[in-house]
């Protein structure tokens, strides 16, 4: 019996969390705004970027895909582009299901640093 009324309680209690959340916006930080910085995620699946146009659209930074098991095919291109581009950089690795242990892991960071 106590359980089901405290799962009651703690549906409420989330029911009514979300509504606020809801009512207020959603859980954006900032709102977006023009004086915000604005930045964007790419990685091989954008194909070729043409970084002068997205540093010209107001993109101050950009966040690259380094890994995913491997190195992203167009990690270092796109580096550079940003870099020529005058964009602030930050590299993220991506670990999906197949990383299942400290050693797969290993093995993609350490194709980054080659």
């Amino acid at each position: 019996m106590w359980r089901t009324i405290a799962a009651s309680i703690i549906t409420i209690v989330v029911g009514a969390i979300l509504t606020v959340i809801k009512i207020q916006g959603g859980l954006n930080m900032q709102g977006r705004k023009s004086g915000n910085a604005q930045g964007i995620d790419v990685s091989h699946w954008n194909g070729a970027i043409d970084w002068p146009k997205v540093a010209a659209s107001g993109i101050s930074f950009t966040y690259i895909k380094a890994t995913q098991n491997s190195v992203d095919r167009r990690f270092i291109e796109n580096v550079r582009g940003a870099k020529a581009s005058s964009l602030l950089i930050g590299a993220y690795h991506y670990l999906d299901e197949s990383v299942t242990d400290g050693r797969s892991c290993k093995g993609g960071s350490q194709e980054v640093l080659r």
